[in-house]
């Protein structure tokens, strides 16, 4: 059973993962004044955090930050985007994702995943 749990986990860490891009996207299509301006905030935002996420937090990262770093590093950026969604009116998504990541991030250190 614990197995089954571990694997839900892993998933609930890559859809957070994708989550996060999609919170900060919204959140400059949200926040920009122009139809340009919304689109070059909204991918260029989630583009910036696919690279901060590909070059630190991936496993096979090429500068996999060493632990505890990584894990702070993490929560940063759930932060991130939990506040994005929150600042963007999404106040329950922003809480949801908020609390899911805590859940996530202290489950991936109790399970040493």
């Amino acid at each position: 059973m614990i197995s089954v749990l571990k694997q839900i986990n892993l998933m609930l860490a890559f859809l957070l993962e994708l989550a996060l891009l999609v919170a900060v996207g919204y959140w400059g299509f949200t926040m920009a004044q122009t139809t340009l301006l919304k689109l070059v905030a909204g991918v260029g935002l989630a583009l910036l955090m696919a690279i901060i996420w590909g070059c630190f937090e991936a496993p096979k990262a090429p500068w996999l930050l060493p632990e505890p770093w990584r894990f702070i590093s993490k929560l940063v950026l759930f932060a991130l985007g939990a506040g994005a969604l929150f600042t963007a009116g999404q106040r329950g998504l922003g809480l949801l994702f908020a609390l899911l990541a805590l859940i996530n991030l202290t489950l991936l250190v109790v399970w040493k995943q």
